[in-house]
């Protein structure tokens, strides 16, 4: 019951807001709500996809003193990712190195996660569809004990999450491309 009631408030919080952003700006909502289906969308999720093993290659090129390889790893990987590769000193350093690798392991682990869920929820949506079809499924589950109702929960809940990562990806994209715009060469010291 207090599952229900809470997910209750949480469609009304939703609604609200989301009456209260068309009415404000139509135009903004609307590009909010598309952006995870347009080409930077789709485009930030890769890029996402791909930072938590490419952290993982970095660091253990880190380890080994592989400095080089790490500058050819961004070279190769930012010129997809936010449209120009920055250009690397050749004399890059291994302190310059770890400074780079290690200072954005935080927002990197947190574009993974972020791009993991946002491909897991609509799996897992989709598995409402039918697993919600069991009346002993939807007995004890939020919004049920009836189908409409379990169903309604769940997606209100996946919709959410989803957007909430496409906030996360939207934001370390557009970090991404003001590290992207055209500028010196890194060098030793960044």
């Amino acid at each position: 019951a207090t599952a229900n009631a809470v997910h209750i408030a949480l469609a009304l919080v939703t609604f609200a807001a989301l009456a209260l952003a068309y009415r404000h700006d139509r135009r903004r909502l609307r590009a909010f709500l598309e952006w995870p289906f347009t080409g930077d969308g789709w485009s930030a999720l890769r890029s996402a996809l791909v930072a938590g093993p490419l952290l993982v290659a970095e660091l253990a090129l880190l380890v080994i003193g592989r400095t080089q390889a790490i500058a050819r790893a961004e070279q190769r990987w930012a010129g997809p990712r936010n449209g120009a590769a920055p250009s690397v000193d050749p004399a890059w350093s291994m302190a310059g190195a770890a400074r780079r690798v290690v200072g954005r392991a935080p927002v990197r682990i947190v574009q993974f996660v972020a791009a993991v869920v946002t491909v897991f929820i609509p799996l897992r949506a989709g598995v409402q569809v039918f697993a919600a079809l069991d009346p002993d499924f939807t007995r004890d589950a939020w919004g049920g004990p009836s189908y409409l109702g379990a169903s309604f929960a769940h997606w209100l809940d996946a919709t959410l999450i989803f957007y909430g990562c496409a906030v996360v990806l939207r934001w370390v994209h557009r970090m991404s491309e003001r590290r992207a715009r055209p500028g010196p060469a890194v060098t030793a010291a960044g």
